[in-house]
């Protein structure tokens, strides 16, 4: 059984991001950008559409970020990564559940994930062979190197009084069960926005599909 992970919030955290070239003013933005976008929403889109919108906008948002700052994109398999070669990091963007942002809880990502999720946590551990069907033509570098990366995840949790919840997390490993363990867990403080009505329901999707996961061997 592994150790709890280590929580960082506060000053601490403002040091810690800045060890993976992120700072808490960026994700901020980011969150508060992304949510002031999902809540164009009515009731005339698709129930789904709100969480859609806030995962799309928060990966966006934190790619326009970073990529000028020497982060590029890789989409292997259809996974949404953002990477720095010079730091060897690779992060991903996901919900997560009512326990995101706690200080005792452990957050767990809100949907199923595919099998390109269960990969980039696995590059936390010993290598693991994926085989020749890890090659993929939207790949720009060798898929050999990403998985040398440490895998972050930026997770999130939007409710409708205003409140954002948001860490960057380092996955430890998951379990057959798809429970993840976390490493390290580095909690962002986002402000509220005064009389904020954001639309999307606690249990809204974070894409505009589910994966159902099954782990072979």
């Amino acid at each position: 059984m592994l150790n709890q992970p280590v929580v960082v919030k506060g000053w601490d955290a403002a040091a810690r991001l800045a060890d993976l070239g992120l700072t808490s003013e960026q994700l901020v933005r980011v969150a508060q950008r992304a949510r002031a976008e999902a809540a164009t929403c009515t009731d005339f889109d698709a129930r789904s559409a709100p969480g859609v919108w806030l995962w799309s906008k928060m990966l966006r948002f934190l790619r326009e970020e970073l990529v000028l700052g020497g982060w590029e994109m890789q989409r292997p398999r259809g996974a949404e990564l953002t990477l720095n070669r010079e730091l060897g990091i690779k992060i991903l963007v996901t919900s997560g559940d009512k326990n995101t942002g706690s200080l005792v809880a452990s957050p767990q990502p809100k949907n199923p994930k595919g099998p390109t999720f269960f990969d980039a946590v696995a590059s936390n551990q010993p290598t693991l062979d994926f085989g020749p069907g890890y090659a993929d033509p939207e790949v720009s570098v060798d898929p050999d190197f990403l998985e040398t990366l440490e895998t972050w995840i930026v997770v999130y949790r939007s409710k409708r009084s205003g409140e954002f919840f948001l860490e960057v997390s380092k996955p430890a490993q998951i379990e057959v069960n798809g429970f993840v363990q976390w490493e390290e867990r580095i909690v962002v403080s986002v402000p509220e926005y005064d009389r904020f009505d954001f639309a999307a329901p606690d249990t809204d999707d974070d894409a505009p599909y589910r994966l159902t996961v099954e782990r072979l061997g």
